[in-house]
């Protein structure tokens, strides 16, 4: 082989990977940019219901709001923060459930506090379209429940 065509072997590898690399990085914004938008829908559809819930239950029941629904981030040993919304009702069994956004539309219901959350399939939720105001509320009565101890842990 000539020293041009082993040149040109170690150039053209440089400048896949440089290309690959863009790509990769190009694909990566444009996810984030779809995260955020799907946090700031889950926000738009949830929060106003859960502030409804909060000005309403005031002086009988605490609900704490933790509005994360513009957060998100990639880290790159794989630990992602979704959008999300957690509503804590504090009672004799205190309570707590995270609306959550995993990829652009899709979403979930997660219970508990921290690390120790677990997805609740009661409620249905697939999509952040299945997140109507008749939902919002099944989620609500749910936690009053449980605050209350009407509902055993």
């Amino acid at each position: 082989m000539s020293e041009d065509k082993l040149r040109k072997m170690v150039d053209d590898a440089i400048q896949s990977v440089a290309h690959r690399d863009d790509a990769t990085k190009i694909a990566k914004q444009e996810h984030e940019m779809e995260m955020k938008a799907s946090g700031q829908k889950l926000r738009d559809i949830v929060l106003p219901r859960l502030l409804a819930a909060q000005k309403a239950w005031d002086g009988k029941l605490k609900l704490d709001i933790t509005d994360n629904s513009d957060k998100f981030s990639s880290g790159e040993n794989g630990v992602r923060t979704n959008p999300s919304i957690k509503a804590t009702v504090s009672g004799r069994h205190p309570a707590a459930y995270v609306f959550i956004t995993h990829s652009p539309g899709y979403a979930s219901v997660q219970e508990g506090i921290g690390a120790n959350r677990s997805t609740v399939y009661k409620f249905q939720v697939n999509e952040l379209i299945d997140f109507t105001e008749a939902k919002i509320d099944e989620i609500l009565q749910d936690l009053v429940h449980t605050a209350t101890g009407l509902k055993s842990r």
